[in-house]
């Protein structure tokens, strides 16, 4: 589907070239996408989809505590709202923090699609008292946004059971659970007026309990896990 060229003689103008180049792009305007070949729009065609991306592994096991004994309360979950993820008790999960070393990635209007994947394996309790272990991810963009959204949040209950002797003289409530949880989301950031800056993708979790008296303190540990993101261009 070549430009056609101008007969011989033919005077080249501005209105000939734009007429030459308007009657192909008619034509590759009106095909349809089966009528498409393969590697018919290459690199060479179009720039990249993706203009940035970030990945890491969890590098150390990570250690939730619910401690009624005096302790700090910010691995405490008093509610599970939007403000309380944010900037309440919820602790933020060191190393489910990708910041590219503290300085962000600056990226053009697009999408970002993040996902992260953690794998609870022990909970730590007292005898006779529920536990939930909660996780919600969020974002941090453009130095004080923060976007979060609790439809995210994932939760893991553990109920009173039968215990060893051993576990029930200790009055611990050991609960081996090797869960695996999945977070996909989308941050859609195609309106931005101009480059905006992520500064951050954060796992923040915590523990409630049905009972906070003076009793030993409640323990969670993920020890495998990643997360990252991959941002793409706004779509045309």
């Amino acid at each position: 589907m070549p430009v056609g060229p101008p007969d011989s003689g033919d005077t080249i103008t501005t209105a000939s070239i734009e007429s030459m180049h308007n009657t192909l792009r008619t034509l590759i305007n009106g095909l349809g996408v089966s009528n498409l070949g393969r590697h018919s729009l290459g690199p060479q065609h179009t720039p990249t989809i993706v203009v940035g991306w970030g990945w890491k592994d969890l590098p150390a096991q990570e250690t939730l505590t619910y401690d009624p004994l005096g302790g700090p309360p910010d691995d405490r979950v008093l509610e599970e709202t939007t403000a309380d993820v944010t900037g309440g008790s919820w602790k933020t999960l060191t190393g489910f923090t990708l910041d590219n070393a503290g300085a962000g990635w600056t990226l053009p209007p697009c999408k970002v699609l993040f996902f992260i994947h953690a794998d609870l394996s022990l909970i730590e309790g007292q005898l006779g008292v529920e536990t939930m272990v909660w996780l919600c991810p969020i974002i941090e963009r453009d130095t004080g946004t923060t976007e979060v959204e609790v439809l995210w949040m994932r939760q893991h209950h553990v109920p009173e059971r039968v215990l060893e002797k051993s576990a029930l003289a200790a009055g611990l409530l050991p609960h081996e659970t090797d869960e695996p949880y999945a977070f996909v989301g989308l941050l859609d950031r195609t309106g931005a007026g101009g480059n905006w800056t992520l500064d951050a993708i954060k796992l923040k979790a915590g523990i409630s309990r049905s009972s906070g008296g003076a009793t030993p303190k409640t323990e969670a540990f993920i020890d495998k896990g990643g997360i990252g993101f991959i941002a793409f261009y706004k779509d045309a």
